[in-house]
């Protein structure tokens, strides 16, 4: 179907995404004076002049403009100046950017100005002059689209036939943006409005419509399954099914046979459209656990949304209602039960979203079943997932769900909550490359390198990957994708805020590759796409040394995982393999949280392996009082009943003389849990002897 961009559409596409909820104060200067500047600024960039054009670019916006001064502002500019700035780069297009970004606001609020919808369906179907109505029906698609659909489509069952045959022709006019409420009405519409909704559908041909116009045909198992593959697009952000080409994010319902639509904030969107469809097909077929295991999975989809957010993002008051909306969608997500949060599970790793994934995987711990443990279990499942975080998340639940006995993959998971435990940091990377074969072996190679990577087979595919989980700190592209230009994806990267923060690497043949991409911001250079040790290199130099965040969120994992290990009290799980990856959580440097919390599950596992590891943790005096005492302990389990080295012996000798009673406690116990000779046993006594 060809698409057709109006300049309102193209406005919205070019500003770059904010979380959308800051409000401008009133100008401080007048119009003219912004607009004076704006000019002078465009014609100092058409000659070059790029500093001068940036200082009157600067000064327009320290005008403070409002969403009005702005809407004025781009309203009586000529579009392409936007255009020249936007490709201009640097300050030149933050500037444009952000005007863009306030008209539309302006734009937006001015859609859904009710007593202007009104007196233009007014004139669209009672005038009885043919260009008046004419006239109003354009501007009705052009300034109001989907808004103006709840007024008109009342008329659609009046008893005048000329009304209604004025409302058919200005809804079929305003076209797509009038799919989704016109779909919704469909549910509670009865009769002439019925009719003549869905003949309005067909005549669009919008795949959007086609489930509502099912289940109005009385087909409701279609529809249901329908309805589903709807979601399922919506859920993975399809440009092409969510179509809100103008940037606006209306979800439409007929509660109470009522059509309204509530504004949701844009990093929501898709989730609360696929969540929407979910419940339509419930509405179809009520019995369907499939739709109320997707209504979970876009719940916990977006508080992974929200976590993906700035800090300043999250701190805006705007946003509070979002926020506690969301924390009892998770709550009505888990109260689903475990059948349907395993169903969810599979739907989250069908759909690629590892962060929910885990999530899922944590709710179902928490609910303390996870149904039979057979190899068609998600939870069992999403071991051997390509995720590292889907993987983590399915061993963590096993683990605190720990089952008396053996299952599929069982033996899989300590190694795999090892490997979590000594993660030091969590480095997110997505890989975009329509070579499904280079994608997945470059996804192999960062993984073993230590960062946890994910893969896209497509351009939109990766953008969709991205915007949806948001959180990565690189994002590997391939310079020739089958669907959209590399160019396109890096711009798209730059403009979205979930995405502007990642290091973008290029994965290019030729020698001055990275000319091309100098403009967009790129990293590093990766030589081909098939050289996965160039990838990897590349993406370490792009993103150097671990931030402090990924350092936060590698300890978070570590701790969580090692936490899970120690309370495992059934014997389903060889712990023994565990160990390697926790003794590595005790480096030097790693914070006491991590190195107690490991501590703590090596002394529910550890062996004599473990022994030297950990009398090297006790003699270290540098170490605080209660990582020596943790790491007495677990060296007592390693030595139950063996033979400690003379280094091991004479560690712990010394430790019970230490000034802090429960160091010197934890070392009195593991010598005496641990097989000692008489002499040994003597020394002891006579070096500890208490006066």
């Amino acid at each position: 179907m060809k698409i057709r961009f109006s300049k309102r559409a193209l406005v919205a596409a070019a500003f770059v995404a904010t979380t959308g909820f800051l409000v401008s104060t009133a100008s401080a200067q007048g119009a003219d004076e912004m607009e004076r500047m704006l000019k002078d600024g465009a014609q100092l960039l058409q000659r070059g002049r790029t500093k001068e054009a940036n200082a009157q670019f600067r000064r327009v916006l320290a005008s403070d403009p409002s969403n009005e001064d702005a809407y004025n502002l781009v309203k009586s500019t000529d579009f392409s100046v936007f255009l020249d700035m936007l490709k201009a780069g640097g300050e030149s297009e933050q500037v444009a950017a952000r005007l863009l970004e306030l008209s539309h606001r302006a734009e937006t609020a001015k859609s859904q100005d009710a007593s202007a919808i009104r007196g233009l369906v007014n004139t669209a179907v009672h005038e009885k002059d043919l260009g008046r109505r004419t006239k109003a029906c354009q501007q009705l698609a052009a300034s109001h689209g989907e808004y103006a659909v709840p007024t008109l489509v009342g008329y659609l069952g009046s008893n005048d036939i000329d009304v209604r045959a004025n409302a058919i022709i200005c809804l079929t006019a305003i076209g797509t943006d009038a799919v989704t409420p016109l779909a919704a009405s469909l549910g509670s519409a009865k009769g002439m409005q019925k009719k003549n909704t869905a003949l309005i559908l067909d005549r669009i041909g919008d795949e959007r419509a086609g489930p509502a116009l099912l289940a109005a045909a009385g087909k409701t198992a279609a529809a249901a399954k329908a309805y589903m593959g709807l979601s399922a697009k919506y859920f993975l952000g399809d440009p092409q099914t969510l179509r809100n080409y103008d940037g606006t994010w209306t979800v439409w319902s007929a509660d109470g046979g009522a059509l309204t639509g509530r504004d949701v904030p844009r990093f929501i969107y898709n989730y609360e459209m696929a969540e929407q469809a979910a419940y339509d097909a419930l509405a179809a077929a009520p019995g369907m656990d499939n739709a109320r295991a997707m209504i979970a999975l876009c719940a916990f989809a977006e508080v992974c949304a929200w976590e993906g957010l700035s800090a300043d993002a999250m701190a805006d008051e705007s946003l509070a209602e979002t926020k506690k909306a969301l924390g009892g969608a998770e709550a009505l997500a888990a109260s689903t039960g475990s059948a349907d949060l395993l169903n969810a599970l599979g739907w989250a790793m069908e759909l690629g979203h590892g962060d929910a994934a885990a999530k899922i995987s944590g709710a179902i711990a928490d609910l303390g079943s996870a149904g039979d443990l057979n190899g068609k279990n998600m939870l069992v499942r999403a071991l051997t997932n390509d995720d590292k975080t889907v993987r983590y998340g399915s061993a963590m639940a096993l683990a605190n769900l720990d089952p008396a006995a053996g299952f599929p993959k069982s033996n899989m998971v300590a190694s795999i909550l090892g490997e979590a435990a000594g993660e030091v940091s969590i480095r997110q990377v997505l890989v975009i490359d329509s070579d499904s074969k280079n994608a997945m072996n470059t996804q192999r190679a960062l993984n073993k390198a230590g960062f946890h990577a994910v893969a896209a087979s497509s351009g939109a595919g990766g953008l969709r990957v991205a915007q949806s989980a948001g959180g990565f700190d690189a994002i590997v592209i391939r310079n020739t994708l089958s669907d959209i230009t590399t160019f396109q994806v890096l711009d798209e990267l730059k403009r979205d805020f979930r995405t502007s923060s990642a290091k973008t690497v290029v994965m290019a043949s030729g020698g001055n590759a990275g000319a091309d991409y100098d403009s967009r911001g790129v990293a590093a250079i990766a030589p081909t796409s098939a050289d996965s040790v160039g990838v990897v290199n590349a993406v370490k130099e792009a993103l150097g040394d671990s931030t402090d965040a990924a350092a936060a969120a590698g300890n978070a994992l570590s701790i969580a995982a090692s936490n899970a290990l120690a309370g495992v009290r059934g014997n389903a799980f060889k712990l023994g393999d565990a160990q390697k990856g926790l003794l590595s959580a005790l480096r030097e440097g790693a914070p006491d949280d991590v190195r107690l919390a490991a501590l703590g599950a090596l002394a529910n596992m550890a062996n004599a392996d473990a022994a030297g590891a950990l009398t090297g943790v006790v003699s270290r005096t540098e170490n605080s009082a209660a990582v020596r005492a943790a790491a007495a302990g677990a060296l007592g389990r390693a030595l139950k009943g063996q033979a400690p080295s003379a280094t091991a012996f004479r560690a712990l000798v010394e430790a019970m003389g230490d000034e802090d009673g429960g160091v010197s406690a934890a070392a009195g116990r593991a010598l005496g849990g641990s097989k000692l000779t008489d002499a040994q046993r003597n020394e002891v006594v006579r070096a500890r002897r208490v006066n």
